[in-house]
């Protein structure tokens, strides 16, 4: 299910542009319906904050799905929409309902599934991320391939239709499952999250999320320019290098089993450091001619995407502990609201690629600036990073936390499958 929304966001790339431009619609409009997913993705988020909770956060989850599979399913529909304003109109709120489903999956799934399994919270994360690279990295190829087959509506029935045979498939396994019995007085809410978003180092780490996240907005906007320039490399020959950067967010494999081993923290900084060697890769491009090649735009491409990939796994565990250490609010309620977070912040840094960076300085700046002024403000926030990390004392190993319940029932568990037969009736009368 977070691999289909993976293609949710991708499939549009390869042949939306032209669709939209047969549609009498221009090269800006159709930006701006592409970033309506992640503008939505945010605001979401945002609404979720003061609404989810744990007896709700399944129903939310499926509901995404829900919302997700009709909108890209009627999508395709717009082939038969008179071209101007009533495409461009019905192509941005379908695009823009599609991202409120991408942010009730993501903000209600995590919480969901590893309240299955207090243990599973390493295994979820890197799930999470590697169907989400693998949606981003394959979703433009199978999107060209529908559209060879059936032109443009099919893409949008095909992947409509998984999504929702998904969610079908997902409640009937879970309809087994007993309910979920919440014993936590104190609800999420704004005020919560936003004292949970503003704190010092959360707020640090946020900030560098949000700059990784931007890079792959940034990428969809000047890389073809930037491919047609240096190399003559065109639409119809690009899509391979497109895919590099989801590709290197299949590292998640590699870093996840580290940060459930406790080094979140040096993950999450090493993450930092190959999302900027990436990007100082094409700033050196400028001075140094030998760069300028594409296995050289491989690798930085490749760096970024395992960049992105390594400091958003251990984001997870890193900001638990912090909220936990400050007693920003219990355990459960911040499994709950990372989830909110990191979808928020995610979408944001992608709406901030796209519009700030891709748009505002790339549109007037050109393609130099845009590289340089990319790595001077991660740089700084990676600075900041390391600085709040090492005064919070957070250079050392890290894990996940369990909810004392959790703990007491593990621990019951044990002790009555360690008992006699006798023993063992007795424990579980009590």
């Amino acid at each position: 299910m977070f691999a289909v929304e993976g293609v949710n966001y991708s499939i549009v790339a390869p042949f939306f542009p032209l669709e939209a431009a047969q549609k009498e619609t221009g090269k800006t409009t159709v930006g701006i319906v592409i970033s309506a997913y992640d503008v939505a993705t945010t605001l979401c988020s945002l609404a979720l904050s003061n609404i989810i909770d744990h007896d709700n956060k399944l129903f939310i989850f499926l509901a995404g799905n829900l919302i997700g599979a009709v909108s890209v399913g009627v999508f395709g529909i717009l082939t038969y929409s008179p071209p101007g304003a009533q495409f461009y109109l019905s192509a941005l709120a379908l695009r823009f309902v599609s991202g409120m489903g991408s942010g009730m999956v993501w903000s209600a799934g995590y919480p969901f599934l590893v309240s299955i399994n207090y243990a599973w919270n390493s295994i979820v994360v890197t799930a999470m991320e590697i169907a989400l690279s693998l949606g981003i990295a394959f979703g433009p190829s199978i999107g060209s391939i529908l559209y060879s087959i059936g032109k443009f509506q099919l893409p949008f029935y095909v992947i409509g239709s998984v999504e929702f045979l998904a969610m079908v498939l997902f409640t009937f396994l879970m309809s087994s499952r007993a309910p979920h019995q919440n014993d936590t007085k104190e609800k999420p809410n704004i005020k919560l999250f936003l004292k949970f978003l503003l704190h010092p180092a959360i707020f640090a780490i946020s900030l560098l999320l949000m700059c990784n996240s931007a890079m792959f907005a940034v990428m969809d906007t000047i890389l073809s320019p930037y491919l047609l320039k240096k190399f003559r490399i065109n639409q119809n020959s690009n899509g391979f290098l497109f895919s590099v950067l989801a590709v290197g967010y299949l590292s998640a494999a590699v870093f996840g089993p580290f940060v459930s081993k406790g080094f979140g923290t040096y993950i999450f900084v090493l993450g930092a450091i190959f999302s900027m060697t990436g990007t100082l890769i094409f700033v050196l491009q400028e001075w140094i001619d030998f760069l300028v090649n594409i296995p050289v735009v491989i690798i930085a491409l490749f760096l970024i995407g395992i960049g992105v990939c390594t400091s958003c796994i251990p984001s997870y565990v890193l900001v638990e502990n912090i909220s936990m250490n400050y007693k920003v609010m219990s355990l459960k309620n911040t499994k709950l609201v990372t989830s909110i977070w990191t979808a928020c912040i995610f979408s944001l840094g992608r709406v901030y690629g796209a519009a700030v960076i891709g748009g505002l300085i790339y549109g007037n700046f050109g393609m130099a600036t845009t590289f340089r002024s990319s790595l001077i403000v991660q740089f700084c926030i990676f600075i900041i990073n390391i600085l709040l990390l090492s005064i919070g004392g957070y250079f050392k190993k890290i894990y996940y936390s369990v909810p004392d319940d959790v703990k007491i029932a593990f621990h019951r568990s044990i002790v009555i499958s360690k008992s006699t037969k006798e023993e063992r009736v007795h424990l579980i009368k009590d």
